[in-house]
């Protein structure tokens, strides 16, 4: 009973659309978002301040110069509004995801994180190993015009987990934080202005 009610939750058939429509408003919003904040900057602080976060300090990747940082910027924010247009997906997709991961783990480095990139880059993720470009995407479009096929792929269990996944990181990564938060302010937190404050900003 467990075993099905979680198969079904996770893989009963979900519409190609419904994950198209999903990859067209994550990553149209991602990129808009993203052209506003400026990674290059992270460059120029010095070394001292420097503490790696633990898969940047795994993984063994350093902190780059200006220069190498405004090229993957650069390459990273193509990727996006190539994933947003559904062109070249299966690449443009993997590649937003790794370089967002790097970028968006850069400024933890010099302080605390924030769970909005963190959800950020596990959404990129989920969806960077999904077929989230079958439907409603250049590549959906040029693959019906090769094999003259109308319409979305038939419902499918690939097309409904990418977006159950992001529901539960999601909810998980709003619960740690503000678990987090009662631990380290307790109660003085929730009845103080700083969550009229943040929904203001």
């Amino acid at each position: 009973m467990m075993l099905r009610a979680w198969n079904r939750f996770w893989f009963a058939p979900g519409s190609a659309s419904a994950l198209g429509i999903c990859r067209l408003v994550f990553f149209t919003w991602l990129s808009v978002w993203m052209s506003r904040r400026n990674f290059v900057l992270a460059g120029e602080y010095t070394s001292v301040l420097w503490m790696p976060i633990w898969f940047l300090d795994n993984l063994s990747l350093p902190g780059l110069t200006t220069n190498a940082l405004a090229s993957i910027q650069w390459v990273w924010r193509i990727a996006l509004a190539l994933s947003a247009v559904g062109y070249l997906t299966r690449v443009s997709m993997p590649v937003a995801f790794v370089l967002g991961a790097y970028l968006l783990g850069l400024w933890p480095n010099f302080g605390p994180p924030h769970y909005i990139d963190t959800l950020v880059v596990i959404a990129t993720g989920g969806l960077a190993l999904s077929r989230a470009g079958d439907a409603w995407s250049i590549d959906a479009l040029v693959a019906a015009a090769s094999l003259r096929r109308a319409g979305p792929p038939p419902a499918s269990g690939h097309y409904r987990w990418p977006i159950r996944f992001v529901w539960v990181a999601t909810a998980l990564v709003v619960c740690v934080a503000g678990i987090s938060q009662l631990r380290q302010s307790g109660l003085h937190w929730t009845l103080s202005d700083s969550l009229s404050m943040f929904l203001h900003r």
